[in-house]
């Protein structure tokens, strides 16, 4: 393996840890700078700060602006694009996994006393609601993915 493609999986690994374990923006940038300035010194603290700098002037979310600059930083422009998908991948995952229909996540859990099994227990609908604007349940599964990719267009 050469030395580009090593350090393409280091950034790969780094970020989908990054991606996995920060929850909030403050989480976010500590495990950022952690990570990639103080643990595996890929960036000097000047260039860590030139790179904050840059992505709090640019529109739009800036931790994920962070890993696509680190990413390219370490491993040129495919480390860039895979640093961006790597810190995402996770949050993506948790969000489709929540928003499955309630007869695949849950099929036989019950609520109430053993003669009241006919009420179901239902999942959660705020993920799927927040993705299709309405409950999974009271969709098919093309209609649902229709909405989705519509409301991430928009």
């Amino acid at each position: 393996m050469d030395e580009m493609t090593r350090r393409r999986w280091e950034v790969v690994a780094t970020f989908l840890k990054i991606g996995a374990l920060g929850y909030g923006p403050a989480a976010i940038w500590g495990l950022i700078q952690a990570e990639v300035q103080e643990r595996r010194a890929w960036l000097t603290k000047e260039r860590y700060l030139e790179g904050v700098a840059l992505v709090n002037v640019l529109p739009g979310a800036t931790a994920m602006q962070m890993c696509i600059f680190v990413g390219h930083e370490r491993a040129g422009w495919w480390g860039g694009v895979l640093a961006g998908l790597a810190f995402m991948a996770p949050a993506f995952a948790i969000i489709c996994a929540s928003s499955q229909p309630p007869s695949i996540v849950f099929r036989s859990a019950t609520i109430g006393t053993p003669g009241n099994s006919a009420r179901k227990a239902r999942t959660p609908f705020i993920p799927s609601a927040i993705i299709s604007g309405v409950p999974a349940s009271s969709q098919s599964t093309p209609e649902r993915m229709a909405r989705c990719a519509v409301s991430m267009a928009s």
